[in-house]
């Protein structure tokens, strides 16, 4: 399943396992990420993120 991810503070950098393809996030940014990732934060600031999930996933 990918859900919508917005960022709302800090820098995340997403790297695809099978490819190394690396993805950096900031502040503000809309964001999906298919599975097969690894992620980690970039600086000091912590990263707070929102994650949207379709209806028919939330309990």
């Amino acid at each position: 399943m990918r859900y919508t991810r917005y960022c709302i503070s800090g820098r995340l950098v997403v790297r695809m396992i099978d490819t190394g393809v690396e993805t950096r996030i900031s502040t503000g940014d809309f964001f999906g990420i298919p599975p097969g990732h690894d992620a980690y934060v970039e600086g000091a600031d912590r990263v707070e993120l929102i994650l949207f999930a379709p209806p028919e996933h939330q309990h």
